[in-house]
């Protein structure tokens, strides 16, 4: 069953930050429960008790209408979910990137399982170390300016495309 909740901090005023109030209103009113907070420890409740279960659900609904799905690590997690099947992994550093295995990462995310860790609370620097590369990729870093000369082509695409209004 997919539920919608609302998360709101009370002590950010709407009147200190950039919100469509009529979006926001919009949200609350199709939530099934609004849930507002103070703290931070009130957060890591909330998040501790609805995450991984928001997780999947986000990922079922989403998996639903893909014919792939990229996930990239939240938070440097491991993995968003422990029911998550890989087709590919791919670490990614400024500069390179390592190929693992999806069965052996798998394997390995069993172990922890089993050993009382949930996926989702594995960091990937606890997990690659554990791991033999399939292969690497290395490629040279470069200025956000030279970047984005190099991208034009498909920054120009996405632009066309959101103009259509699709």
């Amino acid at each position: 069953m997919v539920r919608h909740i609302i998360v709101l901090n009370r002590g950010l005023s709407p009147h200190r930050l950039l919100v469509d109030e009529d979006y926001l209103n919009a949200l609350k009113a199709d939530a099934e429960e609004v849930v507002e907070i103070d703290s931070m420890e009130e957060w890591g409740e909330i998040h501790g008790r609805l995450s991984k279960r928001a997780i999947s659900t986000c990922m079922d609904e989403a998996s639903k209408n893909c014919e792939a799905l990229i996930v990239e690590g939240y938070n440097d997690a491991a993995s968003p979910t422990p029911e998550m099947k890989y087709d590919a992994i791919i670490g990614v550093s400024p500069g390179s990137a390592a190929f693992y295995d999806p069965d052996d990462y798998l394997e390995m995310l069993s172990a922890y399982r089993g050993l009382g860790k949930e996926p989702m609370e594995l960091k990937a620097e606890d997990v690659v170390p554990l791991l033999k590369p399939d292969g690497f990729g290395r490629w040279e870093l470069i200025d956000y300016d030279r970047l984005a000369k190099r991208l034009s082509h498909l920054i120009e695409a996405v632009a066309s495309y959101l103009d259509l209004g699709l």
